[in-house]
């Protein structure tokens, strides 16, 4: 009988450290999966914006093709996918025109929307 109490235990001292470290291991793994899917999410909110971005300088130079701004330095907005972008036109020498295109708060309203063409 001295055996058999000696030995009382063991099983629930064992059980709980195997549960410990499962717990352990279970949190390791989720920290690391949400680290994942954190940095996919930005991946993917980058990319979403770059393409917008890229519209937003396409329909600029689009707009660019129907004619010339009505001056030098002119500025308007853009609406593009839910984006709000502020594009800029500035005329270099030799008929050479530079567009900007930067990315403005929902509520930027400085500027009037982009016309349909700069061509009368």
């Amino acid at each position: 009988m001295t055996r058999h109490a000696e030995r009382r235990g063991h099983a629930l001292i064992g059980t709980t450290i195997f549960l410990v470290l499962a717990m352990l291991l279970w949190a390791a793994v989720y920290q690391q999966t949400t680290g994942h899917l954190r940095v996919e999410k930005a991946c993917r909110v980058h990319a979403e914006r770059h393409v917008s971005f890229q519209r937003a300088m396409a329909w600029a130079l689009t707009l660019l093709e129907t004619g010339e701004p009505p001056k030098d330095g002119y500025r308007c907005r853009m609406i593009v996918e839910g984006n709000v972008y502020e594009v800029t036109f500035w005329q270099e020498p030799h008929e050479q025109y530079w567009v900007e295109v930067k990315l403005k708060d929902p509520l930027f309203t400085k500027h009037e929307l982009a016309p349909p063409t700069f061509g009368g």
